[in-house]
């Protein structure tokens, strides 16, 4: 495997011959990750199985539908996406051409997270190939199976001098962090996330940071109890409870905790039988160090369900914990993990002031027949998104936006959101020779008239007619000549047209 520098040697070498711009090159390379999936299904979701224990219908489901989900999208709207993005004029530029280029930043970094290792490597690689990038692949070290496999299939399929893979630990991810990329991102810890942001510092490049926090979960006594809890279960045991958009842990009324409890026990009957760790459904840890990390947190506390532990294959049964305190060590990281502690809390106004007290959180989840209490959490907290009456969901609508906000990240992606993350904005004026007479509002030497006329053509707001762009052109002409001519005749005709054009109705004044 090519070391750190070389791989960013290269890439950059081969970013800079161009063949990663035009269109035709990107949506080569898009198909040929497309092939990937679909001819090498069975051996990425044999890796997934060996690092997290992980169904080949949840792997499916979990990583690879999303993967193939973006590459259709990205490979449908590229053109439209790249495209040139017309720009809004004002009266001093009316004839010129204005435009927003989208263009590649140059050359990415993408470090992956091992608790969704494919589909968190290849969803930030697409949007990075999409906008026309070289990229450095870097898939996290704790799912080595995983990171084994992209870096053996990566090459045989994209072009291997433009996006190399780089696997390693610490060592080789430092290596990667003293070098210049254009972009970093990068999906795991609060932690780590500094440590990144510091090394991207140093030469000035920009980071999105895909990280966590402790998602909370309100639950309103006016909600379907059984409802809720099924979704609920579901969001917070997938995947062992190793998801960064988990709830975390259930704010609700003291009155229905104890409803809550058997609503989800039976659920979890429900998905997983009366012997989970014998279902084919339920993950394990992903490796002893995040087992025991789990089962610290469970230390005084009382625990409602769960709490069955099996050391050697990293085995943690789905635990629900209650009338935990806001101050107990659970209630201070992240959880990652299959543990849910419920906080009672005495009223949406508790629960917003909770919420509100800690960091913002990477998801919010409310569940509430009430929409004006729902309308509530979202105008009074901050998180880095949002589902009401479900958990999840939200990062799976392309359209959205996903991302964190303070310690659960900064930037996002998804969809056309990936694509502008890896694409410099570049703004665009062009403008010909003619009409100098228009630009002596600019020229010295400075009057009050021409102040006077600037900020007319500047700052005034029109409502558009059905012939504005005549009035427009007209004021312009009009703009020119006085301009040019200070009589006070042509100064007295230049505004019985403007007021001739107001009165038609062509454009009133905002």
């Amino acid at each position: 495997m090519e070391s750190a520098r070389r791989a960013v040697e290269r890439a950059r070498a081969a970013f800079a011959t161009g063949r990663s711009r035009p269109l035709e090159f990107r949506l080569q390379q898009l198909r040929a990750l497309e092939r990937l999936v679909r001819e090498r299904e069975r051996e990425i979701l044999g890796a997934i199985a060996a690092d997290l224990r992980k169904s080949g219908p949840n792997a499916y489901g979990h990583e690879l539908l999303g993967v193939l989900g973006e590459l259709a999208l990205a490979t449908a709207q590229l053109p439209a996406w790249a495209a040139p993005r017309r720009a809004k004029r004002n009266l001093l530029t009316l004839r010129d051409e204005a435009f927003v280029r989208p263009e590649p930043l140059g050359l990415v970094l993408v470090i992956g997270a091992w608790n969704y290792p494919f589909v968190l490597v290849m969803q930030p690689l697409i949007g990075a190939i999409a906008a026309g990038n070289a990229v450095v692949v870097k898939p996290s070290e704790v799912s080595e199976h995983t990171a084994r496999l992209l870096a053996d299939l990566l090459p045989k399929y994209l072009d291997p001098e433009l996006y190399p893979v780089v696997t390693g630990g610490v060592t080789e991810t430092t290596e990667l962090l003293t070098h210049r990329f254009d972009h970093i991102l990068y999906t795991g810890s609060t932690a780590v996330g500094k440590i990144v942001m510091a090394a991207a510092a140093k030469h000035l490049t920009p980071v999105t940071l895909e990280l966590g926090g402790k998602s909370p979960c309100y639950i309103d006594r006016d909600c379907d109890l059984a409802i809720a809890c099924r979704r609920i279960t579901w969001g917070k045991y997938m995947n062992c409870g190793q998801t960064c958009i988990a709830p975390d842990y259930i704010l609700c009324d003291p009155a229905i905790q104890a409803q809550v409890v058997e609503n989800i026990k039976a659920t979890l009957r429900e998905f997983y039988g009366d012997d989970v760790k014998s279902s084919p459904d339920y993950e394990r840890i992903v490796n002893k160090r995040h087992f025991h990390r789990v089962l610290a947190l469970l230390e005084g506390q009382k625990v409602a369900h769960g709490g069955e532990t099996d050391e050697a294959s990293c085995f943690i049964a789905p635990t629900i914990l209650t009338d935990v305190s806001p101050d107990a060590k659970v209630m201070q990281e992240e959880i990652f993990g299959p543990v849910l502690p419920i906080v009672p809390v005495k009223s949406a106004d508790e629960a917003i002031e909770l919420i509100n007290s800690r960091e913002k959180p990477l998801a919010l989840y409310v569940f509430s027949n009430n929409k004006k209490l729902i309308d509530r959490f979202i105008s009074e907290t901050t998180s880095g998104g949002v589902t009401a009456n479900d958990v999840i969901m939200h990062f799976f609508l392309s359209s959205l936006p996903f991302g964190g906000v303070g310690h659960s990240g900064m930037g996002a992606y998804h969809g056309q959101h990936s694509f502008d993350t890896f694409s410099h904005h570049r703004s665009c004026l062009i403008k010909d020779l003619k009409m100098e007479g228009a630009n002596k509002l600019r020229y010295p030497p400075a009057s009050q008239k021409k102040v006077a006329w600037a900020k007319f053509f500047l700052l005034k707001r029109f409502q558009w007619g059905r012939v504005g762009l005549v009035a427009l052109a007209l004021l312009g002409l009009v703009a020119a000549v006085l301009i040019k001519n200070h009589q006070s005749v042509l100064k007295r005709k230049a505004l019985w047209a403007l007021l001739a054009v107001q009165r038609l109705g062509w454009l009133s004044g905002s």
